[in-house]
């Protein structure tokens, strides 16, 4: 054992604990480098860590503790507030603290640079400037436009504020080449509200005048209708934050909603609006994860991953469409960003709101609980009519590429009045199989227990799975007859369908193969807004957030793929889906819903469109209550995969042996092949926990996670453990 100065360091490893070092030139230290970043050796190598705790002593004798190679901070990266929290999802959620804390910081910061934060700077006159305009000559009308601005301001102007009135960047980079403007240090802003021109609804005043009364924890659901005014709620009450000297996080599930959010924010506040989501460049985004460590009044707006950014001074979070499965990060550290920042907001002692139309039923049953506050939104804003969803039976009815007659009929009579079709179709695609007319045979990937998806504008086959792509087959590899044909209909085949059938009108198409960047999807949607496309066929990014002013049908395209599904969440999904795309009709006009399935009469289905998703979630949770399911428990998945099926298997049963080992208030399931036993060359193989108790549950976890650690078979499976799982299958 060695006595000294010990530093513990997070490392980006899969070691469970932080790792002991002796400090750089074994200088003694104090608290004050807990956060800091500093290079240690690791193995043949050095890695960038994060000092999470300075001791006295260490288990590891003098030979065995290394030195730290140098510091990368003189100032702490990380604030004790935040290391607090990153231990709590090392714990939680079962994962290595240095995969954890390192993982989550901007690669660049991961990588030991430290980019400066651009400084910001606002626009005054000189006094050549003032000179030059009176002689400036008519043609120089862009340059003229911004003296005659300045000229009559008495301070600095913004950036932002010159470009409000037109000015372009390269008007102001020209005359400040001419010595007629200069640019200033930006002298940090008072949280400036502009206040909307129109008046809030009685409940919206409600849920606005609850949320800003807080001044400690709560969590507060804020459940309204599509089109009930739920972003207006969060402005006004980011506003009320922001008066107070205090910052705001807002999250949104999708990197689609980022720039229409941002727009409304940044119309409505005078403050930064730092913005944060996946195509930022690695410096763009340590640059915005450094300025959001200002004490400054600021709105940060991003996806998923924002929620970690520091805001010394966070008054208030908010995510919107909570419900939404984009919360819960599927690879690496698996976290729900909802219940994180449920936690955050608890170490921080202030409120949280969570939005949806259609929360979840582990967030409806902590209201019924009491531990959270409901505020309900029960009206459309400005006197709009939610439609009441229609059925169109499909049984024993012709397709035209999924479409029913009915449904054509309703879209044709939606465009004679000039108005607009969005059909939602979550399957991307042209079709999801490739089938052999003459024998029957299927085209599967080779390494996945999948069949192939054809995409048939670029002549390919193509897995979801393991992304493997092959050139279209023309000839049945089992009976080498030509008679391939597609099964089922996506995207691109809907889309192929209504071009033939309406021919006359603009149709665009809304998934991930149509618009994989941000700049092809804004320009899809301005297709949409101006009016210009009549049809919009669209996957699940289409369902929400958007605003379609000129959509007055909505036509949903099968309805069947959840009814009968082995995930016990798959109808929960399927009934937030509808409803949440159904939204999208009628925000302006009185709209239809029209949903294609063969099974009208299936009772969950009735509830959700005859009495809607109150009554719908309620029929859901009785059920899941008599069999013990979530929400009335709590379950881990841990899932293991191997090149050979045994291993997993193998690997997997001694962690049961050792769940089990627990104690009668713990069930433990398994191990069993997932529902997609092989992909991407890999079996897969998982066993389910689950206890009504969560201190069991976490016990059983701890003993599994001990038992993988040491297990002889861990080098040859790969594997992971899955809290709080969204999907079991």
């Amino acid at each position: 054992m060695y006595h000294g100065c010990v530093i513990q360091v997070a490392v980006p490893t899969p070691l469970r604990e932080a790792l002991d070092y002796l400090p750089v030139g074994n200088q003694s230290v104090g608290v004050e480098c807990i956060g800091c970043r500093v290079r240690v050796p690791l193995g043949r190598r050095t890695v960038i860590g994060v000092v999470v705790a300075v001791l006295s002593e260490s288990s590891l004798s003098n030979k065995q503790l290394k030195a730290a190679i140098e510091w990368v901070d003189t100032q702490p990266l990380l604030s004790s507030v935040q290391l607090k929290l990153l231990r709590w999802v090392s714990d939680y959620y079962h994962a290595p603290i240095g995969e954890v804390v390192c993982g989550l910081l901007p690669k660049a910061l991961r990588e030991g640079l430290t980019p400066e934060v651009d400084t910001v700077y606002d626009y005054q006159l000189t006094s050549a400037g003032r000179l030059a305009l009176d002689a400036l000559p008519s043609r120089s009308r862009c340059q003229r436009q911004l003296l005659d601005v300045l000229s009559v301001e008495q301070q600095p102007v913004s950036l932002k504020a010159l470009q409000a009135q037109g000015v372009k960047r390269s008007t102001i980079n020209t005359t400040c080449d001419k010595g007629w403007v200069e640019s200033v240090e930006a002298i940090p802003v008072v949280a400036e509200v502009i206040h909307p021109t129109f008046s809030v609804t009685t409940e919206q005043q409600q849920a606005i005048d609850v949320i800003a009364d807080a001044k400690q924890f709560d969590v507060f659901v804020l459940e309204g209708v599509t089109g009930s005014g739920k972003t207006e709620v969060y402005l006004q009450t980011i506003a009320a934050v922001l008066q107070t000297g205090k910052q705001a996080l807002l999250l949104v599930p999708e990197i689609g909603l980022t720039p229409q959010t941002q727009q409304r924010v940044s119309e409505r506040f005078q403050v930064p609006v730092i913005v944060m989501h996946s195509q930022l460049t690695p410096k763009q985004r340590a640059q915005r994860w450094l300025q959001a460590q200002s004490s400054e009044p600021c709105i940060v707006l991003g996806t998923r991953s924002a929620l970690f950014v520091p805001l010394p001074k966070l008054g208030l979070i908010i995510l919107d469409e909570e419900h939404d499965s984009s919360f819960k990060q599927q690879s690496g550290l698996r976290y729900s960003a909802r219940d994180v920042a449920v936690k955050r907001a608890h170490q921080l002692n202030i409120p949280v709101v969570l939005g949806s139309a259609t929360p979840s039923l582990e967030t409806l049953h902590n209201v019924q609980l009491g531990r959270y506050q409901s505020l309900v939104l029960s009206e459309r804003v400005g006197g709009g009519q939610m439609p009441q969803p229609e059925c169109i039976d499909l049984c024993d009815q012709p397709l035209v590429g999924g479409l029913s007659e009915a449904l054509l009929n309703a879209i044709q009579a939606t465009l004679d009045q000039q108005e607009q079709v969005l059909l939602f179709l979550n399957r991307r695609g042209y079709a999801p199989a490739l089938l052999c007319h003459q024998c029957g045979w299927v085209v599967p990937c080779p390494n996945c227990d999948a069949s192939i998806t054809v995409h048939q504008a670029k002549h390919q086959m193509r897995c979801h799975h393991c992304q493997r792509m092959w050139p279209l087959l023309r000839v049945c590899q089992q009976c080498k007859q030509a008679e391939l044909m597609p099964v089922g209909v996506g995207t691109e085949q809907l889309m192929e369908v209504l071009q033939d059938r309406f021919p006359e009108v603009v149709t665009v198409r809304i998934d991930r193969d149509t618009v994989g960047s941000q700049k092809r999807l804004d320009a899809v949607l301005g297709q949409v807004h101006s009016g210009e496309a009549n049809i919009i066929v669209g996957t699940q990014m289409v369902a929400k957030g958007h605003h379609f002013s000129g959509v007055t049908l909505v036509g949903v395209v099968d309805a069947d793929g959840a009814l009968y599904s082995t995930d016990f969440r798959a109808l929960e999904h399927m009934g937030q889906q509808i409803l949440q795309v159904a939204g999208r009709s009628g925000r302006e006009k009185a709209g239809r819903v029209l949903i294609q399935t063969h099974h009208p009469e299936h009772p969950l289905l009735h509830t959700l469109l005859t009495s809607g998703y109150p009554e719908f979630a309620r029929a859901l949770t009785e059920e899941r209550a008599q069999v013990g399911l979530p929400p009335h428990s709590h379950q881990v998945i841990v899932r293991a995969e191997a090149k050979d099926a045994h291993h997993a298997q193998a690997f997997l049963q001694d962690m049961v042996t050792a769940g089990l080992s627990i104690g009668r208030n713990l069930s433990v399931f398994g191990p069993i092949s997932a529902a997609m036993a092989k992909r991407a060359n890999r079996y897969r193989y998982q066993i389910i926990l689950q206890s009504s108790q969560r201190s069991v549950l976490q016990q059983g976890v701890v003993r599994c996670v001990q038992v993988g650690a040491q297990h002889p078979l861990k080098g040859r499976c790969q594997w992971y453990v899955d809290v709080d799982p969204l999907e079991t299958i």
